[in-house]
């Protein structure tokens, strides 16, 4: 039987960084595929298929309570450009591990900081391809 995954163990810069629940997603960097129709006469089309190699970057979600430890490691990851590394690892009750590792991975959105009772951080890293 197969299990959800729900928890993951997120490293930043080979820091444990603890993160809203559920928060957390990512893109394997693929990047955006195409195909495109080609004629083969007699109202047959053949696929010619590709990828879009401009698109193949990671994108990595997660979000974080508005603490001041939390602000001062946002600033510090938008600080560091695109020189930041993101382990995640989460696991199943039989011990199927799922572990992906994005390098050069930088801050795109300029995240918002609120003040209220459940406020949070949004951050949205692009990186290389996951591995």
């Amino acid at each position: 039987m197969a299990e959800q995954l729900t928890d993951a163990l997120v490293h930043i810069n080979n820091v444990q960084q603890a993160i809203v629940p559920g928060s957390f997603s990512f893109t394997p960097g693929f990047g955006e595929r195409s195909i495109l129709a080609e004629s083969q006469g007699g109202g047959r089309v053949s696929q010619v298929f590709a990828t879009n190699q401009a698109t193949a970057f990671s994108r990595v979600k997660l979000a974080l309570y508005v603490t001041p430890e939390n602000e001062k490691r946002v600033r510090d990851w938008i600080n560091r450009r695109n020189r930041n590394v993101i382990q995640a690892v989460s696991a199943d009750d039989e011990g199927n591990r799922l572990t992906r590792t994005f390098t050069q991975a930088a801050v795109m959105n300029d995240p918002e900081i609120g003040f209220s009772v459940d406020s949070t951080i949004v951050i949205e890293f692009q990186a290389n391809q996951s591995v």
